[in-house]
């Protein structure tokens, strides 16, 4: 036998003997490390399979009562959303509060603004969400309430980064146009379509109402 064949045999020998000396001193906690892991991964998966399936379930729950409300079976579809959103699952919860203000604002503005503004100051609520109610209850009052509370609601909407900014606009400045201060509002309009990120409805909405806001102006001056 070589000396280097005689060295590596005793190195392993060595390696061996370190190995179940680890193993005796620590080979329990070793075990119950590796018994851990494998109940974690195993919690884990079930956890992600029940929650596909709750959202699964939830979804068919919540397509139901939309085809409830479309067949008009209006109590119905409002005890479905009502039970969405106190079990089902935190997307689902809030698309049934928000379906549910909704509904609500049908017949009376100011209760779907109150349902809306109770989304709005949810902090669970996804942020953007609650500035999507925030709009909503905005929308809802625009035909009764002052500019002042208009503007008040939609001004935290309208910042440049904001991803509601023209539609909050769009809504203060159908106040205003409703108010019968023309200038304010055209000058919204005009802010609305320089928006490089306007979406094709709303800029076609806008020029409408640009055009409009301008027919208005020019009147008293034609008399």
């Amino acid at each position: 036998m070589s000396d280097a064949n005689f060295l590596r045999e005793i190195e392993e020998e060595v390696r061996r003997e370190r190995m179940i000396k680890i193993w005796d001193r620590y080979g329990h906690y070793i075990v119950a490390a590796a018994v851990l892991i494998v109940l974690t991964v195993g919690a884990w998966r079930g956890w992600v399979w029940y929650q596909a399936r709750e959202n699964a379930r939830a979804g068919e729950r919540y397509e139901q009562a939309l085809s409830l409300a479309e067949a008009g079976k209006q109590a119905e579809a409002e005890q479905e959303l009502v039970a969405l959103s106190k079990d089902a699952p935190a997307g689902y919860r809030i698309l049934a509060r928000l379906r549910l203000a909704a509904e609500s604002g049908k017949t009376s503005a100011v209760e779907g603004a109150k349902a809306f503004d109770a989304i709005a100051a949810d902090t669970s609520v996804d942020p953007v969400l609650r500035d999507l109610a925030r709009l909503r209850a905005a929308l809802l009052l625009v035909d009764s309430a002052p500019v002042s509370e208009i503007e008040s609601r939609v001004a935290p909407l309208t910042g440049a980064k904001a991803p509601f900014r023209n539609s909050a606009k769009d809504a203060l400045a159908l106040a205003y146009y409703r108010s019968g201060d023309r200038a304010k509002a055209a000058e919204l309009y005009r802010e609305i379509l320089a928006d490089p990120g306007l979406t094709p409805a709303l800029a076609n909405r806008a020029q409408v109402m640009q055009a409009l806001t301008a027919e208005a102006a020019a009147k008293p001056a034609a008399k």
